[in-house]
């Protein structure tokens, strides 16, 4: 039952279109990423229902080729991005399936910003 329901959601999230990434220069530049880095950041985010997510867990099953055909990257360019992002724990890894997730770390500094800003 649980691999039909992963099955199902990984087959959503490859086909989840991400519309568009509010870049928040202040917070990429304070976490020392790219524009690159922080799109794909954003998108795992967004992908894994944000974090604390009932919605699996955060957990977000979509393929790093998925994830670059959304955002006009290479996978060769998300993996590179990944493996950055977790180094900063701004993402983190299930280690028995590589599934991506963003931290704590990512909603402490760049949700709560953009939460502060929308309410400004």
């Amino acid at each position: 039952m649980l691999q039909q329901i992963d099955t199902k959601e990984k087959a959503y999230q490859e086909e989840e279109q991400i519309t568009y990434t509010t870049i928040l220069h202040q917070a990429r530049r304070k976490l020392g990423i790219t524009m690159t880095e922080y799109s794909v950041a954003d998108t795992i985010h967004k992908l894994g229902g944000g974090k604390g997510s009932r919605k699996i867990g955060g957990w977000v099953y979509g393929s790093k080729e998925g994830i670059g055909n959304n955002l006009g990257m290479s996978r060769r360019t998300v993996i590179r991005a990944v493996n950055k992002l977790e180094k900063l724990g701004l993402i983190e890894r299930q280690p028995k399936t590589n599934y991506l997730r963003s931290t704590d770390k990512w909603f402490r500094e760049v949700e709560l910003e953009k939460r502060k800003i929308s309410r400004a």
